[in-house]
């Protein structure tokens, strides 16, 4: 027979009691400072190498060196790329790709594509379009003028101070061809409208008080395709002009030309009478003089 306990019998649990959360004690002191910092890690690899600025540019604006709007103190404008390091008031150097044209120039502005300078000097001959542009370093200052050559036993008379006319101008001015620059020049039409000019002239006039004897004249060709290929030189006195000097079927390679005549006369005016040129529809002439025996 089983034996039952009364103290065995458990009765049900009863219900939890209310949990209060008591206040928050006062903060305890700070503790000790840090350990000593440790060693520094080893460097990390190094970056990859930025772009570099450029400084160089190239143009296809043409640039007319025979003309007064690129004379030396005149501000000009040539397309570029953009984004280029230049800034107002550096120097720059515009060298041609197609000859040994060149101008030198101070920046006065640069924005998107126009970059914008000063002409400060210039050299070369034709209108070249392509150009190659990079920074450059100032002008520099004059050096000292050297010492007298001995006296020669002829000498050019001409220059640009003299009243010097050329008749159907296109480019420049009959002064150009006198100035001893051959970066500049005078050109002329030969024909337009259809018809031939016949009267295509250069003419100088050393006025009344300085007549010359003139006996010999010369070219220096830098544009050989745009030379006369046949004149006359003229002189002027009481018969009116007068040929002392024909030349036809010329052609040129660059570099001096001197032609010489007979004359034993002083007159005041001379002229260069052009007949046709190895371009026919014009001429250009960077450099020529008249020269008369000292």
């Amino acid at each position: 027979m089983a034996n039952f306990y009364l103290g065995n019998i458990l009765g049900p649990t009863g219900p939890a009691g209310v949990s209060i959360t008591g206040a928050t004690g006062p903060t305890g002191p700070a503790g000790s400072p840090g350990g000593a910092t440790g060693p520094t890690g080893p460097a990390g690899p190094d970056g990859a190498t930025g772009p570099s600025p450029d400084c160089s540019g190239t143009s296809t604006t043409a640039i007319d060196l025979g003309n007064a709007s690129s004379s030396i103190g005149q501000t000009i404008s040539v397309e570029t790329q953009v984004a280029l390091c230049f800034s107002v008031g550096q120097y720059i150097v515009l060298t041609s790709t197609t000859n040994d044209s060149y101008v030198c120039g101070k920046v006065t502005a640069y924005s998107g594509t126009l970059l914008s300078f000063t002409i400060l000097l210039k050299g070369g001959i034709d209108a070249p379009s392509s150009w190659n542009i990079n920074i450059s370093g100032a002008v520099g200052s004059l050096g000292p003028t050297g010492p007298t050559g001995p006296v020669g036993s002829e000498f050019a008379t001409a220059s640009n101070t003299l009243v010097i006319s050329g008749t159907h101008t296109v480019v420049g001015s009959g002064g150009n061809a006198f100035d001893g620059n051959t970066g500049t020049y005078w050109g002329a039409e030969l024909s337009g409208g259809g018809e031939f000019h016949t009267d295509v002239h250069l003419s100088v006039d050393y006025t009344e008080a300085s007549k010359k004897d003139i006996y010999k004249y010369y070219f220096n060709v830098t544009q050989p395709e745009h030379m006369p290929s046949a004149w006359n030189v003229q002189v002027s006195g009481s018969a009116g002009w007068q040929t002392m000097d024909t030349r036809i079927n010329q052609s040129f390679i660059s570099g001096r030309f001197n032609y010489e005549f007979s004359n034993g006369a002083k007159y005041r005016h001379y002229r260069l009478d052009i007949i046709s040129g190895v371009n026919a529809t014009g001429v250009r002439i960077n450099d020529m003089n008249f020269v008369e025996r000292k």
